[in-house]
């Protein structure tokens, strides 16, 4: 039964693909099945450069391909906003802390990244360059982010319980009802009064978990600039999901 059951979801997936081709959307699709969801969703991922339909566990190919197809303009408009990748690849260009840098391949030097003042320097072969800028950019973030959120935590009185960098796809920040705040590792490439103030907006959530005239009181008393931060996500926010994107 178990092995029928995943033919059958992946025969699901097979079908919802070939669909989409139909439909001239130009990504994949990727199928996610969530016990105890009771509605379908669409985005578009734009870091991962493809369309995430989230279903109930068991949902009738029928009635996915029949959401497809309702949601086809919605999709198309989505995708056609997309701005255009940004790989890791040698001669490529990045932003970091706001300002582009070219990346350099330098085969000979230590396996590690460097980042100066228009180059961002990878060393080690050339297969892992993507791989190692990847990990090289998420730590130059937890860096930055560790050292806001200990300042803005200090000056609040509040202390986080952990610091976590990932490739978030739909939140900039967040703060667990544990105390963890959660980060997506784009920010370094933002200017750092935008990773300053994303940093800060989180710590104040450790006191006050909603929007209310209380938290963005501790926002301000952070002295952050919350609405040039803000103006630049809105703005930018795909240009910095492009980064690090293949197709």
């Amino acid at each position: 039964m178990a092995g029928h059951s995943r033919y059958d979801a992946d025969e699901t997936e097979r079908r919802l693909g070939v669909l989409v081709r139909e439909l001239d959307l130009a990504l994949p699709l990727v199928l996610r099945r969530r016990r105890g969801l009771d509605r379908l969703s669409l985005r578009v991922d734009p870091a991962r450069r493809c369309i995430l339909l989230h279903a109930p566990r068991h949902c009738a190919f029928a009635r996915l391909a029949d959401f497809l197809v309702s949601r086809r303009d919605f999709l198309a408009e989505r995708v056609a906003d997309l701005p255009p990748p940004r790989p890791f690849a040698p001669g490529g260009a990045i932003p970091f802390e706001g300002h582009l840098r070219r990346i350099r391949h330098e085969p000979a030097m230590a396996r590690q990244v460097v980042i100066d003042d228009d180059a961002i320097l990878v060393g080690g072969p050339l297969a892992h360059l993507a791989s190692r800028l990847a990990r090289g950019l998420r730590q130059e973030a937890h860096e930055r982010l560790r050292a806001s959120v200990e300042r803005h935590a200090a000056g609040l009185g509040l202390t986080p319980a952990g610091i976590r960098v990932a490739d978030t796809v739909s939140r900039w920040g967040s703060c667990a009802t544990d105390g963890t705040l959660r980060f997506n590792w784009r920010l370094v490439l933002a200017p750092a009064f935008v990773l300053d103030y994303v940093a800060a907006h989180e710590v104040a959530h450790l006191r006050h978990p909603h929007h209310g005239p209380a938290f963005w009181d501790e926002v301000v008393r952070c002295a952050v600039e919350a609405k040039a931060a803000r103006c630049f996500l809105r703005h930018n926010g795909p240009e910095l999901f492009a980064v690090g994107a293949e197709r």
